[in-house]
């Protein structure tokens, strides 16, 4: 009885997650511009109108590159993200977290190969980046690759409150179907 509760609580917590990331992923990284915030409020409390609205209003008035990249690739402007991303790039040789922001913009655009790519240009420059590692890790988790876990293991030893690493772990978990371990990982998630 205790493990059909926990499957289906498993179960139920990936499809809440899942309908999520329907619209927008909800975005743990936690280093976005500040601009974004009110944008992105609406965005999660399934507002679109008024988030599109907001995001539109940052993509004509900032003068910040990656607030445009961001508040283009909400509004689903994929081309023009891109664009911005690789114009901050351009003018930004050594930029970490533009690269690993465009690289988690090829990971929801299925082009995975140039995520990689971008991952591992951010871990040459910073090989301690644990957003870089978490990015390289769900690629390699969504391709069936055994390197997903070391790479997640390196960032929980880094810092064991990162919620992006608890997640993924959880879903290889429950992919792997191993129940607790992923519902042991999901309780970290909500502390």
């Amino acid at each position: 009885m205790k493990s059909i509760f926990i499957k289906s609580l498993c179960v139920t917590a990936i499809a809440l997650l899942a309908s999520a990331a329907a619209a927008f992923e909800i975005d743990y990284d936690g280093r976005p511009p500040a601009e974004l915030q009110p944008c992105d409020e609406h965005l999660y409390q399934g507002r679109g109108a008024p988030a599109q609205a907001c995001y539109a209003q940052l993509l004509a008035s900032s003068a910040n590159l990656l607030t445009q990249a961001e508040a283009a690739w909400r509004m689903h402007d994929v081309a023009r993200a891109n664009e911005l991303f690789r114009l901050i790039l351009r003018s930004k040789e050594d930029a970490v977290h533009e690269r690993v922001r465009w690289a988690q913009l090829y990971i929801q655009t299925h082009q995975y190969a140039q995520a990689v790519e971008l991952y591992r240009e951010a871990l040459a420059i910073a090989p301690e980046d644990a957003y870089a590692k978490i990015g390289l890790a769900r690629v390699f988790a969504e391709q069936f690759e055994g390197a997903a876990r070391p790479l997640l293991d390196e960032v929980i030893k880094q810092d064991d409150s990162s919620i992006g690493a608890h997640l993924l772990l959880a879903r290889m978990s429950l992919e792997e179907g191993e129940y607790e371990q992923a519902q042991s990982l999901l309780a970290r998630t909500a502390k």
